[in-house]
């Protein structure tokens, strides 16, 4: 299930339609995490912030945290925000990066309902959604 979630996680989270739900049953299919308190990072678009839906994909490095806030999050409405919370042991409840880090993102999976505090480190502004004519889009062979 692990594997399955790293490749395809943000799909799950789509047709999963709640949060709450999924990760309930997320914390019987994954790894347990069993570790302590860890300074997670995370790059998510204005509009979560204000309604405090952040994913449940951290990081435990703020650049690619950052990179995420500068990449696809950026293009939403109201633009993007880098994110840092101290978050406790019972609120980590698996640690992909620590079992195999396979995109070098330091990833951790946070249930947000039991974080203390999540402070904004930057925000940036909305940017239009870069998108490649077809013309430019090799074609496969």
């Amino acid at each position: 299930m692990l594997q399955r979630w790293i490749e395809d996680g943000d799909t799950i989270r789509e047709l999963a339609g709640s949060d709450a739900a999924l990760i309930d049953g997320l914390r019987f299919c994954l790894p347990v995490y069993r570790g302590c308190a860890v300074t997670l990072y995370r790059g998510d678009s204005a509009f979560n912030r204000r309604r405090r839906t952040y994913g449940m994909s951290w990081s435990s490095d703020r650049s690619t945290a950052e990179g995420f806030a500068r990449g696809v999050w950026q293009a939403h409405e109201g633009g993007s925000v880098l994110l840092k919370t101290l978050a406790p042991a019972e609120a980590i409840f698996c640690a992909p990066a620590l079992l195999g880090d396979e995109f070098a993102e330091g990833e951790y999976l946070v249930d947000r309902r039991r974080l203390v505090r999540v402070e904004v480190l930057k925000r940036f502004p909305q940017v239009p959604m870069l998108v490649t004519a077809p013309e430019e889009i090799p074609a496969r062979g």
